[in-house]
């Protein structure tokens, strides 16, 4: 999952197929990290502390988005992410003094939250100036996805270890 890990054994395993269990334990550990993400989306929580509001905007649709490439267990690496700019928003934050976001996501948003119906006088108003204040404030980054990424990983190298005791008591 990563360039830097790397899992050092001290015994002789000649009969263990080390790939195989590799493989298999990074594949849970990308499939943890795919669900942590998307708990992690629904809770508004990351490595960068908790979401201001709580869970995180169009929660739905972020935390579906969530996927691990390829999606079986005998690959060499794994991807875990997301094509939707509200994942990105929420891993690397918005950034002060920006052109506002489109109207339609902020729209949806309060809609959403219950804080407007677009048959409210205030909608229209309360839209625009949220839109209006991310784009002067910026959004802070809260880092789901790297909150999971290292959760993932807490524990991967002791994994593949009583995994392959595992595999030689059963020899």
């Amino acid at each position: 999952m990563t360039d830097g890990m790397s899992v050092k054994f001290d015994d002789n395993f000649s009969d263990v197929n080390l790939e195989k269990v590799l493989q298999e334990e990074m594949f849970k550990a990308a499939l943890r990290c795919s669900n942590e993400w998307s708990d992690n989306i629904s809770r508004g929580r990351g490595a960068e502390g908790s979401h201001e509001h709580g869970a995180y905007v169009n929660t739905g649709e972020a935390r579906e988005s969530i996927s691990m490439i390829p999606e079986k267990p005998d690959a060499d690496n794994y991807k875990v992410g997301s094509d939707k700019i509200q994942v990105a928003i929420a891993e690397f934050g918005r950034a002060p003094g920006q052109t506002p976001p489109p109207f339609d996501p902020i729209a949806r948003w309060v809609r959403e939250q219950g804080i407007a119906s677009p048959q409210d006088d205030e909608f229209y108003p309360i839209v625009r100036t949220t839109q209006q204040n991310i784009g002067e404030r910026g959004l802070k980054a809260f880092a789901p996805g790297r909150l999971a990424f290292q959760k993932s990983l807490e524990n991967f190298e002791q994994d593949v270890k009583q995994r392959i005791d595992k595999e030689v008591r059963q020899e």
